[in-house]
């Protein structure tokens, strides 16, 4: 680009002429590179195979005890140490929630299940006046992560172990042990990120150590895993599991010091965590604030109650996954929709005669409210006579919204035999309850009998919108004097379960033999830990009832051990009406030609012979990667249960994928998915592989429950997301966003990457994710930016959109050199242009139309070029600039050189008497960007 020429002028200076230097400042910034967020890893995303969902946040109580006195019951001399920090900022950075409780937060009853999962004694110790809180917290389902000395409270809590209660258990059950180094002892979901022998160390010296010998002694032992033996003994345990199986949350005990914490320790104690995390079939809470008639424990302080009266029922609850909670007067008010919230269950017991005070009309609104939106209500009461007719009317007002009442002035009698149920979901299992100084009930409209005797009904219950209702006329059956009777027992379960059960969208039939009880099936763990509500049946005649009664996104029918033949009919409407059905079915084959065969996609053969290895003939498939990436190619019966099942033959519907052949093969099916993905038939019963033939820490059933459940379940539903246009931008402009507008049921995360490099990740809410790309650089070819979203469960979505970034701007001069002249001989002479360009490249400079310097890196800000050295005579100087996508601009400056200065012209005037030289000068005006 030519500039105008240079104007002349005179300029007048008094006493003294000369050049001013004005030192120019050049830029060397680059642009600016592109935002980056490191790739968290597996773990701390959550993108993990782990038996929890990803989005599920895990909270930690740590038991913050700064009080180093030992309290009285500890004989061990331990040192304690109140540094938590180390340890806390390890937990805070794998992801888990972390909240700190002191002694008088836990007196103040917030240690509840509901708000933590686990809590943690990190060598430290509780006093005895909050010993049976912790204790509470435990027994209704939560868990405990103890560090080396903790081991003094667990003893002492009857916990780890039961016999110790009231003492500390040392040098009984475990001791300090001066070492440095311990060993991994057995593969478990806390070992799982190690190998048997690899090494713990901690050089501080003094570590908790239990004693195994002794504990194989105790009431506990078959639940005790060895995590971690002293490397001279492994009679010596300084890492130990417990997984109770009558009553409590699961106990972890590591024997390390805690400053300084080992780092090898790091990922056992992580992995510790996921392992003890309760996922609850549901949260129960007893009501408290009322001073209930009975309460669960012996220690509970309750104005005027009989103490100790439902730790069985309790007891049996948490067996099954429950957690149970007490809810005491807060100052957050009494029952309110705040409170009970996290809860699926309010269990209500008569108050007490002396000490109750009556529900209030916000109560029992706010009761209503919730009930309303799914939860259950179980009343207590008894019979309406003397002293406790005030509580009956009590508890009646909380009634008042639903249509069960206490029935008023009557008393059946000191001990009632109850024979006649209805054919109603809490009676399975159930034939007579055993109940005393019982009342009756009266139910109208949408009220309903569950038991009656003579025409008296015992026990009701209601519907009231997505809750339900439950009135008892009896609080003594449930107790621990009278649950044994009878089927009280049962029913008690029974009944919690139908309860919580008011959302659940899935239906669980189970008759698995090797579990402990049904609810810890590895189908019912797997449902449980995909934090699914479900309601578990475990007789056909009424897993059909609930089948006919409600409404299910998914029914899974486990059945090893009785066959469901009589409702194959059922069965066979409900799928033919779009229900998604899994089902685990080994008579099949004595019922080849019913046509619910056919409706799940296959053709039913022989019966297949026992303890068989099958082969996945489909490995990529979902089924066997998600959420749990099962590491194998076969699975492998270790429990036999008789008939084991059939062999099958799918139709153009479905698709094979584990066999009874190495190869596919059409009439050695055993597991067929039909192609919708409705339904799989499981026709061999995958309740057999109880080992862990793929070495994860899980037992292959459970990963495969939870596999086939959530491909069923939650495939269709799967992230899904738009594809926005491709964009094509100027370099340098803003404003160039790709938006993309994704969605899932269960959204959790995200990244963005290109090419190889992630640029962006983090929490998905499942809003839209938009990315700015007004710092992508110019480039010739276009940038794959891809987005790849994942849901709680891992399955995952991408998407990806070309950005262009073109060049079509020339480069521009802000400011351009004068033109220039000087004497020759001199230096310091320099041409300096002032450029702007967001891709530059190189420039060139040309002397008289000759090229004197070619393709010189040009930062995009200026360009410089000394001029010194020139012989007498007039030359002129253009400088071409070029960008990376070869737009060029150019300016050419005239530079003379003289063989001295112009002549000067001196005018002398006379003002008064001094005389002042005037010097004028000629010089060189500066040029303008035209």
């Amino acid at each position: 680009m030519k500039h105008a020429r240079l104007l002349s002028s005179i300029v007048l200076v008094m006493f003294l002429a000369g050049l001013l230097a004005i030192p120019v400042e050049i830029s060397t910034d680059s642009a600016r590179p592109l935002e980056t967020t490191p790739t968290l890893n597996n773990d701390n995303a959550g993108i993990r195979t782990s038996a929890i969902p990803a989005d599920r946040e895990i909270r930690i109580a740590l038991f913050d005890q700064q009080d180093t006195t030992l309290p009285s019951y500890d004989d061990s001399d331990s040192i304690l140490s109140n540094n938590y920090e180390e340890l806390e900022t390890l937990l805070v950075n794998a992801g888990f929630s972390v909240t700190r409780l002191t002694l008088n937060d836990i007196q103040e009853y917030e240690l509840l299940t509901a708000e933590f999962d686990i809590f943690l004694l990190a060598d430290s110790l509780p006093n005895s006046n909050i010993s049976n809180h912790i204790k509470s917290f435990w027994l209704g389902g939560g868990a405990i992560l103890g560090l080396d000395s903790a081991a003094v409270y667990l003893n002492y809590a009857g916990i780890l172990p039961r016999e110790s209660s009231g003492s500390s258990g040392f040098e009984t059950y475990w001791s300090y042990q001066l070492m440095d180094v311990c060993n991994i002892s057995e593969r478990h979901p806390i070992t799982k990120s190690y190998s048997i022998g690899d090494e713990l160390t901690n050089y501080l010296g003094n570590w908790t150590a239990y004693n195994w010998t002794t504990l194989q002694s105790t009431s506990i032992a078959d639940t005790l895993t060895r995590l971690a033996v002293d490397e001279s003994s492994v009679n010596q345990v300084h890492a130990i599991g417990h997984d109770p199986v009558d009553m409590g949350g699961r106990i972890v005990h590591l024997g390390t010091p805690i400053t300084p914490l080992g780092e090898s320790w790091n990922q056992l104690i992580i992995d510790a965590i996921y392992w003890l995390c309760p996922q609850p079939k549901a949260r129960i809470v007893f009501d408290y604030t009322h001073n209930p008639y009975y309460t669960i424990d012996p220690w509970d302080n309750t104005p005027g109650a009989f103490t100790g009266y439902y730790e069985i029922w309790r007891n049996d609850l948490v067996m099954r996954g429950y957690l149970v909670d007490k809810l005491f007067p807060s100052p957050e008010g009494t029952l309110t929709v705040q409170r009970l919230s996290p809860y699926h269950l309010l269990v209500e017991v008569l108050p007490d005669e002396n000490f109750a005070f009556n529900f209030t009309s916000a109560e029992v609104a706010a009761v209503a409210d919730w009930v309303n939106s799914g939860g259950g209500l179980l009343v207590l009461s008894d019979n309406w006579s003397g002293s406790l007719i005030t509580p009956n009317q009590m508890l009646n007002y909380l009634l008042s919204p639903y249509n069960i009442e206490i029935f008023q002035y009557v008393y059946a009698g000191a001990i009632v035999d109850v024979y006649d149920q209805e054919f109603h979901p809490t009676t399975e299992g159930c034939t007579q309850l055993y109940m005393r100084y019982t009342g009756f009930i009266n139910y109208t409209l949408t009220g309903f009998p569950i038991w009656t005797q003579d025409g008296n009904t015992y026990v009701a219950g209601d519907t009231y919108g997505e809750g339900r209702i439950i009135l008892s006329s009896d609080l003594n059956y449930l107790a621990d004097n009278y649950i044994m009777n009878q089927d009280n027992r049962d029913f008690g379960i029974n009944m919690v379960n139908w309860l919580s059960a008011g959302a659940a969208r899935v239906l669980y039939y189970t008759t698995e033999p090797e579990s402990i009880n049904y609810y810890r099936s590895p189908g019912a763990n797997a449902l449980r830990d995909l934090g699914l509500n479900y309601y578990l049946t475990y007789i056909d005649d009424f897993m059909n009832l609930s089948l006919n009664s409600y409404d299910w996104d998914l029914v899974v029918l486990d059945g090893p051990y009785y066959t469901m033949y009589t409702y194959y009919d059922d069965m066979l409407e409900y799928v033919l009406s779009g229900g998604k059905l899994i089902m685990s079915e080994y008579f099949a084959a004595s019922f080849s030609d019913h046509p619910l065969w056919a409706a799940l996609g296959v053709k039913i053969l022989e019966t297949i012979g026992d303890n068989r290895t099958l082969s996945i003939w489909t490995p990529d498939h979902p089924i066997f990667n998600i959420p749990n990436d099962y590491g194998c190619s076969e699975f492998l019966s270790t429990v036999d249960f008789g008939a084991e099942g059939t062999l099958m033959e799918p139709y153009a519907n479905a698709t094979a994928l584990v066999g009874n052949s190495t190869v596919p093969t059409t009439n050695q099916s055993v597991i067929v998915l039909r192609n919708d993905h409705k339904t799989i038939m499981n026709a061999f019963l995958i309740d057999q592989f109880q080992g862990d033939l793929d070495d994860s820490t899980y037992m292959d059933a459970y990963e495969l429950w939870q596999n086939e459940i959530t491909y069923v379940m939650f495939y269709d539903d799967a992230p899904t997301i738009d594809n926005p246009s491709d964009l094509v931008m100027e370099a340098g402009s803003t404003g160039n966003v790709v938006t993309w507008s994704p969605s899932s049921s269960r959204p959790f995360w995200y990244e963005i990457m290109i090419g190889s490099s992630v640029i962006r990740a983090g929490r998905w809410l499942g809003s839209a994710v938009a990315f700015s790309a007004d710092d992508l650089e110019y480039r010739v070819n276009p940038y794959e930016i891809v987005i790849s979203l994942w849901d709680a469960f891992r399955y995952s979505i991408s998407d990806v959109v070309l950005v262009t970034v073109e060049d079509t701007t020339a480069p521009d001069f802000t400011l351009v050199a004068d033109d220039l002249t000087y004497v020759v001989g001199t230096t310091g002479h320099v041409l300096i242009w002032e450029t702007s360009e967001v891709n530059p490249s190189f420039f060139d400079i040309y002397l008289d139309a000759e090229l004197t310097l070619d393709d010189e890196l040009w930062n995009g800000t200026h360009v410089v070029y000394p001029v010194d050295g020139l012989a007498i005579g007039s030359y002129n100087i253009t400088v071409v600039i070029v960008d990376m996508a070869n737009n060029f601009a150019s300016d050419t400056v005239s530079v003379t050189v003289i063989d001295s200065m112009s002549p000067l012209i001196v005018v002398v005037a006379v003002i008064g008497l001094a005389a002042v030289v005037i010097v004028i000068v000629l010089v060189i005006m500066k040029r303008k960007k035209s």
